[in-house]
């Protein structure tokens, strides 16, 4: 169930949002269907979180005053013997459309097609221990199956202070900056560092959660992720996972028609 809400800061104009919400209606009516799984956000595009974070700087969707529409839609699921699975969306948008809501070094950069240069969280730094927190408040609070983490996407090139370190650890000279050429050998080595980088990420993800919750899962969107770390994503998560004709589907050799098999050929360890 997705829902990307504004929060009264984020548009004042609208009132009463998602008041009405009630979970036994929501998740009764998926029962009667014989849906099994669920997956529904614990943490939108907008930052909003739909349980009381008491990681900071997490938002809580005000809106909610007081209730916990995620902890409600849990229950409801444990009753009717639904698996639950948090969403969780990687791309902060007030985190990054607020100047000064979190540390600079936060962020790395890309550069858009017109020249401008947008701002984009990363996984190594700070941000990332962030999101690694909430997801560990939400295993331990709540009879989840599992996490789908959303948007986890490719960096950009003027790195946060984190990724240059590791980078220049590991190659032993600066990473690409914006004005390096897409064709030159750099480039090709950065591009395969930033897979084996987010499938260090996504493990590590995937070992806390199997610590917190035995046989519970992690997968990912490939997002904007071209095919070559397809091998490395199946290797760091539980199975290969994707939203229908978006990501690795438009951007690699994984179309639509045969994404499926493709996915379930990797997640079973074939070549």
């Amino acid at each position: 169930v997705g829902m990307h809400m504004l929060d009264q800061d984020q548009n004042s104009g609208l009132r009463g949002v998602m008041e009405h919400f009630h979970a036994s209606e929501l998740v009764g009516t998926l029962a009667e269907t014989g849906c099994d799984t669920l997956y529904f956000y614990m943490s939108c595009h907008m930052g909003n979180c739909y349980y009381p974070t008491k990681i900071r700087p997490g938002r809580t969707f005000s809106y909610m005053q007081g209730r916990d529409y995620f902890g409600e839609v849990a229950a409801e699921c444990v009753q009717n013997k639904i698996a639950l699975v948090a969403v969780y969306e990687f791309e902060n948008m007030h985190f990054q459309q607020t100047p000064g809501y979190v540390p600079k070094d936060w962020n790395h950069y890309r550069k858009q097609p017109d020249g401008t240069v947008k701002a984009r969280l990363c996984w190594n730094g700070g941000y990332g221990t962030f999101v690694m927190d909430q997801i560990r408040e939400v295993a331990s609070r709540y009879p989840v199956a599992g996490f789908y983490v959303d948007m986890l996407d490719y960096p950009g090139r003027d790195l946060c202070p984190a990724c240059g370190k590791r980078f220049r650890e590991e190659f032993g000279q600066a990473p690409p900056d914006l004005a390096c050429p897409l064709e030159s050998p750099l480039m090709k080595e950065y591009r395969l560092w930033t897979f084996r980088e987010h499938g260090r990420y996504l493990k590590r993800l995937r070992d806390m959660v199997e610590t917190l919750i035995p046989g519970g899962t992690v997968v990912t969107n490939c997002h904007y992720l071209r095919d070559e770390d397809l091998y490395i994503q199946s290797e760091a998560t539980s199975y290969l996972s994707n939203d229908p004709g978006n990501g690795c589907t438009f951007s690699c050799r994984a179309v639509p028609a045969f994404t499926p098999k493709l996915f379930r050929a990797l997640s079973e360890g074939k070549p």
